[in-house]
């Protein structure tokens, strides 16, 4: 029996879909917190002071709610206590689409120190994870300096930059190109749906004929990568290499969340003649990470195996 190679799902027929700048003392924190987050081939951050919002002081944790609370559409006066000041919210964008619902699934903090001139002022910094339907992900860390009086807290600078995967998750269909008509949904929880409705099940193998035909393999990103990486579908007779055939494989990036897509001729399940054929996800992180970026395989699917991944 082949096997995953990494975690990678195989997604079946009937999907559900759910759907920098300012005070000298802050830029100064945020130079030094970039020494640290960055290493030799890879992007590491530092090891966090608090892994929820329950664990964060009591400020902290204010400040990074509201700032939660704007990265996914919340009005101010759903924040209590906080306020932003002057320009300091117009950097808080959010990296999908504002007809996708996201809703926040993690936050750390990294740092809650007093600034050098006014102890009443603090700079944090911190990380703050999401969740989309589908089980789609993004992460942004946060930078902010803010000030407490007995009126609450007033964020005065805040800076929000993405944190992007880098061992991103694939989710595999393979489409009877009869069963597709063009143009394709523009969205990608429209198109995952659209996909996913017209996908053989591989949890029922024998509906499928043993003969050659014509398919489409999509291979969907739950995690947002950066600009600067590369993604490459490919489809190959051995499984112990990153290497395969590639040129017709298409691209599809919504907003760092990429969709590729392979069509080809073949027998989808094994009928004992014919070779073994795998998918193959190559990932290569981007130049943000440092000089060593080596390719690897971030998830592998033998089209023969009736079974599906296990």
């Amino acid at each position: 029996m082949y096997r995953f190679l990494t975690k990678c799902r195989f997604a079946v027929l009937a999907v559900t879909v759910l759907f920098a700048g300012g005070c000298a003392d802050l830029a100064g924190r945020l130079d030094q917190f970039e020494k640290k987050l960055t290493t030799m081939g890879s992007v590491k951050l530092p090891e966090p002071i608090a892994t929820s919002l329950d664990q964060m002081p009591e400020d902290a944790a204010m400040v990074a709610a509201a700032i939660q609370k704007r990265m996914i559409g919340a009005g101010q006066e759903q924040v209590q206590e906080v306020k932003f000041g002057g320009n300091a919210g117009a950097e808080i964008t959010q990296p999908w689409s504002t007809e996708e619902d996201f809703v926040p699934s993690g936050a750390q903090l990294y740092l809650n120190e007093p600034t050098a001139d006014d102890p009443s002022e603090k700079n944090t910094s911190g990380r703050l994870d999401f969740e989309g339907a589908l089980g789609r992900r993004a992460s942004v860390r946060y930078d902010a300096r803010y000030r407490s009086s007995e009126h609450g807290r007033i964020i005065q600078e805040t800076r929000v930059t993405p944190i992007y995967s880098y061992f991103p998750e694939p989710i595999l269909f393979v489409v009877p190109a009869q069963a597709l008509s063009t143009p394709y949904p523009d969205r990608y929880g429209e198109l995952f749906q659209y996909v996913g409705e017209r996908a053989v099940n591989y949890a029922q193998p024998e509906s499928v004929v043993l003969e050659k035909k014509e398919y489409v393999i999509f291979v969907f990103f739950l995690d947002r990568i950066s600009p600067a990486s590369k993604l490459e579908v490919k489809i190959s007779d051995k499984s112990t290499d990153i290497y395969g055939y590639k040129d017709s494989t298409k691209y599809i990036d919504f907003n760092g969340w990429r969709v590729a897509l392979l069509a080809g001729r073949f027998i989808l399940f094994d009928n004992g003649e014919e070779p073994d054929l795998f998918v193959k996800a190559v990932f290569t992180p981007g130049k943000e990470v440092g000089f060593i970026r080596p390719s690897k395989l971030v998830g592998l699917y033998c089209l023969n195996e009736p079974k599906g991944p296990s």
